[in-house]
């Protein structure tokens, strides 16, 4: 059995929203703390600011995912399309996280 079937939907879905909404909060917080204390590789505004805003750039494909999961979670057999969103969003982190990379470089110059 998968973990959806294991879970249940109702809570496969929550599940699924937290696990979403994870990422950014990581980033977020990795950068506040790096400011704050001065320390790791975001301590200036200029390294920090391209991993905020990259990470903003995948909020679309989170927001589709999450909808489609939320639209059609009671009918297992309709819920099979959700790999293709989730892999959507994981496209969208790695390159996110290459933007970030590549805008830090440039700016931090």
């Amino acid at each position: 059995m998968s973990p959806l079937v294991r879970l249940g939907t109702d809570r496969a879905v929550v599940i699924l929203r937290t696990v979403a909404a994870l990422p950014h909060v990581v980033v977020a917080a990795a950068a506040a703390l790096s400011l704050v204390t001065g320390l790791g590789p975001l301590a200036k505004v200029e390294a920090a600011m391209p991993f905020l805003a990259a990470s903003l750039l995948t909020i679309p494909a989170g927001r589709s995912m999450l909808e489609f999961a939320s639209i059609n979670h009671k009918v297992p057999a309709a819920i099979a399309p959700l790999k293709i969103f989730a892999t959507k969003l994981h496209m969208a982190w790695g390159l996110s996280l290459v933007l970030g990379l590549v805008l830090g470089k440039f700016l931090t110059r």
